[in-house]
């Protein structure tokens, strides 16, 4: 047999036709097909030779059984017809062709292609407005910052589980060691070099990406185990690349060992992140606001769909980081934004 064309990538909807004759989604997706296929596929007596297994190839979501009671629809409403035909180029093989009726001539797949001029204009514009929005993000992300920086604590509890002071100090020692530590080398505590060649073993058989928004790095960059069996990032452009430097591996390990809660944690930045992610991401981490490096302690629903943050102090007592005696609020995206780059690892 001849070699079939790769996977056809564009199908053009005539929503008018699908109209017309009351067609389903599928069965107008394959109408489309049949009509792309008038420019590659093999024609014989003015039937269109397109096999099941090509067709379903090119459309994985279709079955067998919803591909057959389609092409009956399709013929039902006098818009093709099937019938077998011997192909000579596959030596004489019968095989079943469709042929587009006088009626189904009319399914329009013309595609409107914008001049140069109007489709740059039409990105610019869009561009601008990204920018726009880019730009306002940002600022309104400023602003919460510096609220939390500046909040008071309102309503401090006892927590049920008050730590004892040897704990606080051990806490405290432990927090001020992983602040200072800024040297190049691979940190030596026990099970660190295991904890690495199991994610570089695990990693680079799967190709899978190991976690994004990692301090440090743009959020959306993902890292991967490569099959050098190296470090390598995708950036947000979708530019990838190897990690050469040995403070940059050094400090994605030390990130990755600390908060081992996000290895195969990638994160969908297009979805609202949910109280649970949040509370997986972040408690537990310290953040710098007014009173000092707090422990957050819980991220909790408030009114209108928003969050507020709930932390401890080192005396083992909790309260809400609030601002003229009412808990700052914000939306989910907004917070995980804030507190990805506030939180101390």
């Amino acid at each position: 047999m001849s070699a079939l064309p790769q996977r056809t990538r564009i199908l053009i909807k005539d929503l008018l036709f699908q109209e017309k004759y009351k067609l389903n989604n599928t069965q107008v997706d394959i109408m489309s097909y049949i009509f792309n296929s008038l420019t590659w596929a093999i024609k014989v007596d003015g039937f269109l030779v397109i096999t099941n297994k090509k067709l379903i190839s090119d459309m994985p979501q279709i079955t067998q059984k919803t591909l057959e009671s389609s092409l009956r629809a399709l013929k039902a409403v006098e818009l093709i017809e099937t019938d077998m035909v011997s192909v000579s180029q596959w030596n004489g093989a019968k095989v079943r062709g469709i042929k587009i009726t006088e009626k189904g001539m009319e399914y329009n797949s013309s595609l409107y292609m914008p001049t140069a001029k109007t489709l740059l204009e039409s990105l610019e514009e869009e561009l601008a407005i990204q920018r726009k929005e880019l730009e306002n993000r940002q600022k309104r992300i400023d602003q919460l910052e510096e609220r939390l920086k500046n909040a008071d604590i309102k309503e401090f509890q006892e927590s049920k589980e008050v730590e004892n002071s040897k704990e606080i100090e051990e806490k405290k020692e432990n927090s001020s060691k992983a602040k200072d530590e800024q040297e190049p080398e691979l940190i030596e505590i026990e099970g660190f070099r295991e904890f690495i060649e199991t994610i570089k073993k695990e990693y680079q058989v799967t190709a899978e990406p190991i976690c994004n928004m990692v301090k440090g790095w743009q959020k959306e960059t993902e890292f991967y185990i490569n099959s050098y069996n190296k470090l390598a990032i995708v950036t947000p452009d979708g530019e990838y690349k190897q990690i050469g430097n040995p403070q940059d591996i050094n400090k994605f390990w030390k990130w990755l060992y600390i908060n081992q809660q996000r290895v195969g944690d990638v994160i969908d930045f297009r979805k609202e992140p949910t109280i649970k992610d949040l509370n997986r991401r972040y408690v537990g981490k310290m953040l710098d606001v007014s009173s000092g490096v707090r422990e957050i302690y819980k991220i909790e629903e408030a009114d209108n769909a928003m969050v507020k943050i709930t932390i401890k102090d080192e005396n083992g007592k909790i309260g809400t980081i609030a601002e003229n005696g009412k808990p700052v609020t914000f939306k989910p995206r907004d917070c995980e934004d804030v507190l990805f780059r506030m939180v101390k690892d």
